[in-house]
């Protein structure tokens, strides 16, 4: 082997590029090598190689309790001390269940106030949580006959007006639409509560139009 950092003549060069040119095994030495790999069992000499039953067993026997095996089945014991080691840990398949700490709930709902506490995320969150809720089919009917005369972005489906969410509320007209199905508003005492509500929305300085299901089919 030659010595690191020791550097070769060009003529050497030449001469080690000569002998390696063309080396390969001949015929007969391949034979030898096969022949030699016959009843290895370790490394690639093995590939294609049959095990015996009685090496079978063997290597079975020797699997037993090797929690690296394939088809190896954990103890309950096992089971419990790899769930305790996973719990806390952050990713996110380990977040699953996993409760928040005090410290962080109480920022997150710093957090949350402050996005909040501004009119206009307040109004946008509200009219993102208005478009999951189906709406009733006169509902929907109310809405067409409203965009025929406001324009569909000023509209807002149950906006949040004090403790109250009318149908639908042009907030910057201060005007809201109530669509009263036969049902639902023939029940007892729902009158009065509709009067309340009307009342409510007047004092907070908002127009209110009630429609019936029967005006509302007419449209």
């Amino acid at each position: 082997m030659a010595k690191k950092g020791y550097k070769q003549t060009e003529a050497h060069r030449e001469k080690s590029k000569i002998a390696r040119l063309g080396s390969h095994h001949s015929e007969e030495s391949i034979q030898r090598m096969r022949v030699s790999q016959k009843g290895n069992t370790n490394g690639k000499g093995s590939k294609g190689r049959k095990h015996s039953d009685e090496t079978k067993e063997k290597i079975s026997l020797a699997n037993m309790g090797n929690t690296n095996a394939k088809g190896h089945k954990c103890s309950d014991e096992a089971i419990e001390k790899m769930s305790l080691a996973k719990r806390g840990k952050s990713h996110p398949s380990h977040m699953l269940g996993k409760k928040h700490s005090a410290e962080a709930r109480n920022k997150i709902s710093i957090s949350m106030k402050a996005f909040l506490s501004q009119e206009e995320n307040y109004a946008r969150l509200l009219k993102q949580l208005s478009q999951i809720q189906s709406p009733t089919f006169i509902e929907n009917k109310l809405f067409a006959w409203i965009c025929t005369v406001f324009s569909t972005e000023d509209i807002y489906r149950n906006y949040h007006i004090g403790k109250y969410y009318p149908d639908f509320a042009i907030p910057e007209l201060k005007i809201c639409f109530e669509a009263d199905g036969s049902y639902w508003h023939s029940l007892p005492g729902r009158k009065e509560s509709d009067i309340q509500k009307d009342l409510y929305f007047i004092e907070q300085g908002w127009e209110i139009y009630r429609f019936s299901e029967e005006y509302i089919n007419q449209l």
